[in-house]
């Protein structure tokens, strides 16, 4: 996860990772947070765990960013519209 996120951020491109797959992966963290609170009871498992939900919120919230706010604001930019000669496609 720090892979992804750390070639995100330096790429500033989201287009090779799945947003479905680290949006699982945080639910099942935070399920896996709740298990070593409620039920192990067990310290070391709640650090490991919250650490990899963090991991996998912060992939998700890069994604979020650069793969969705800055391609749709690239898309609809006016230097985006001149460099493709298509000022029909902003609705």
């Amino acid at each position: 996860m720090i892979i992804q996120g750390y070639n995100i951020m330096n790429l500033q491109n989201a287009q090779s990772i799945s947003l479905y797959t680290f949006i699982i992966f945080t639910l099942l963290h935070m399920n896996g947070i709740c298990y070593s609170i409620f039920i192990a009871k067990d310290k070391m498992l709640i650090i490991g765990t919250a650490l990899n939900f963090i991991g996998c919120g912060f992939v998700v919230a890069l994604k979020l960013i650069y793969g969705w706010i800055f391609e749709v604001t690239a898309y609809r930019s006016p230097l985006f519209l001149l460099a493709t000669n298509s000022v029909e496609k902003v609705v």
